[in-house]
């Protein structure tokens, strides 16, 4: 009997002692509109960011170039992460993360699109929420994937002459 048990609690300690983890997930797209960039090119002129070019990329928001000229000129800026609120994650913690717990994504994809001599900084937030549990440690993942369709469907705000 106590064999049984001490197996019972080491099947369930080890899940446990991972601890939780997290992944990304997409809005449902039904409130959504994709997001249209235009057909005139876009030229990047900052490439070297890999993470943010290759969600921009794979989102095909724009039709990016090679060619700087007669595109418009694209600056990317880092992907900004702002804080949220854990109460959403009080039920995964009481139960060690068995339970999985949703926060929204708070990231917003920033950039500067130079037309016509005309510079705009746009902000798209991005539809996305991160799930937590200790279940997360199973699901494969794909955080650049999601992104790259969160902006396909993000709402654009932008700020002229910054």
């Amino acid at each position: 009997m106590n064999a049984i048990f001490i197996r019972m609690l080491l099947t369930m300690a080890v899940p446990l002692s991972g601890g939780c983890a997290s992944t990304v997930c997409m809005e449902s797209e039904r409130n959504l509109q994709r997001f249209d960039g235009g057909t005139r090119p876009v030229y990047v002129t900052n490439p070297e960011m890999h993470y943010e070019y290759e969600i921009l990329a794979a989102s095909k928001i724009y039709n990016l170039t090679n060619q700087p000229d007669g595109a418009r000129r694209l600056t990317l800026r880092p992907i900004e992460h702002y804080g949220r609120c854990a109460n959403p994650l009080m039920l995964t913690f009481i139960t060690l993360g068995i339970v999985p717990g949703f926060l929204p994504g708070a990231q917003v994809f920033e950039y500067d699109l130079e037309t016509n001599g005309m510079m705009e900084h746009r902000h798209q937030a991005l539809p996305i929420y991160e799930r937590i549990s200790i279940w997360e440690h199973l699901v494969k993942k794909h955080d650049q994937e999601v992104l790259a369709e969160a902006l396909a469907w993000s709402k654009s705000t932008e700020d002229f002459g910054k």
